[in-house]
């Protein structure tokens, strides 16, 4: 895309830039495992100086972990690139204090986009990356960065808010949800592109929040080449394996999977598959201490 040539000559092309200068923000990186880490990793090996914006890690067990309490470890380096991390409250359980999680995010994330002067340090950039899973609102100092030093700011979008509020039990006649709405409007269009990971977040986005389908593009979820060298082949033995890799949040609903496992427990009605299925959850998340 021509939002990402930050020369000024209107003749280069996207093709002749060699290296960028990326701030990534989001709430989510190392030493949680998201797949923001691989990709930053990939920026660096191409040659990209990257910076990343962050907060504390604390999903995998919803608590922050020692090393990173009392200010410790703010300034960082991950394969390459630096990593400045602002105090967030850990998520621990329960709606509140993951709204209180996102939010703190947004404050401390905004007040370092204010306060630190990105030009005067490595860790001046030509574009600002937000790499959004929830809560869109991460994506908040980074818009406060982009007015700021006028820089473009690209949205990688993995979840659509509000949709994904749902989960948390705020439906639409919660008093709240209009105002998240709004909020989440206000975010997505302030971006300069948006690129979605499934193509049924351009019409959610362009109806619900009004973003122009002129600024988002449809950018799939990799996944490792040596996938492709594996040879995934089963013999048939009589047994069903079920495989779920992936999230374990609310969002997922894995109660819906587990259940329809119990169906295929239950049939009496062919003896040949009856008791003969096996579901495997791979992954983590806030829910994966209740499943």
């Amino acid at each position: 895309m021509d939002f990402f040539n930050n020369s000024q000559d209107p003749n280069d092309k996207v093709s002749t830039i060699t290296s960028l200068r990326i701030l990534v923000v989001t709430q989510c990186f190392y030493p949680d495992i998201y797949a923001v880490n691989d990709i930053v990793e990939e920026m660096v090996k191409r040659g990209h100086k990257v910076t990343v914006l962050t907060g504390l890690p604390d999903y995998t067990t919803s608590k922050i972990p020692p090393e990173y309490r009392h200010g410790k470890r703010r300034h960082e380096h991950y394969k390459g690139a630096d990593v400045y991390r602002v105090q967030t409250i850990a998520r621990h359980h329960g709606p509140i204090w993951r709204s209180l999680n996102y939010l703190s995010f947004v404050v401390t994330g905004s007040l370092r986009a204010w306060t630190q002067d990105f030009t005067k340090t490595e860790a001046g950039f030509d574009v600002i990356y937000v790499w959004e899973v929830s809560p869109v609102t991460m994506a908040v100092p980074a818009i406060r960065l982009a007015k700021r030093y006028r820089k473009p700011l690209f949205l990688y979008c993995m979840d659509i808010w509000p949709e994904c509020v749902k989960a948390m039990g705020i439906t639409e006649s919660n008093p709240a949800f209009p105002l998240i709405h709004a909020w989440s409007r206000l975010i997505y269009n302030a971006c300069d592109h948006i690129a979605v990971s499934s193509k049924p977040f351009f019409t959610y986005l362009e109806k619900m929040n009004r973003v122009p389908l002129s600024r988002m593009s449809y950018l799939p979820q990799y996944a490792d080449d040596a996938l492709l060298l594996s040879d995934f082949t089963k013999q048939p033995d009589g047994h069903a394996d079920f495989l779920f890799i992936g999230n374990i949040g609310k969002a997922q609903k894995l109660d819906c999977l587990i259940r329809a496992m119990s169906v295929f427990k239950k049939r009496e009605d062919d003896s040949s598959v009856a008791h003969k299925v096996t579901l495997h959850i791979v992954g983590g998340g806030s829910d994966e201490e209740r499943i």
